[in-house]
C-alpha cells in the first residue's frame, strides 16, 4: 500500500511511500497538520484513485 497515516508532530498526516514523505493534495499543500479522520478520509480516498485508476495523480480534495 502506498499511503498510510501516522502521527505527525501536531495532528495527523498522510505518508506517501512512493516519495517518503508526507503526500500532496492537489492544491500543493502537504497532507499533515490534519485531524485523524481528515487524515484517513484523504488515504482511503488517494489509496482507492490510484489502485483502482491506475492513474498517479491524487484525487481532487476538498478546499479547507
Amino acid at each position: 500500500m502506498r499511503f498510510f497515516v501516522r502521527r505527525a508532530p501536531v495532528g495527523w498526516m498522510v505518508w506517501d511511500r512512493e516519495i517518503g514523505g508526507p503526500a500532496r493534495l492537489v492544491n500543493g499543500r502537504i497532507a499533515s497538520k490534519l485531524s485523524e479522520d481528515d487524515a484517513r478520509l484523504i488515504c482511503s480516498m488517494y489509496s482507492n484513485t490510484m489502485d483502482d485508476s491506475g492513474d498517479d495523480q491524487p484525487p481532487i480534495m476538498y478546499k479547507r
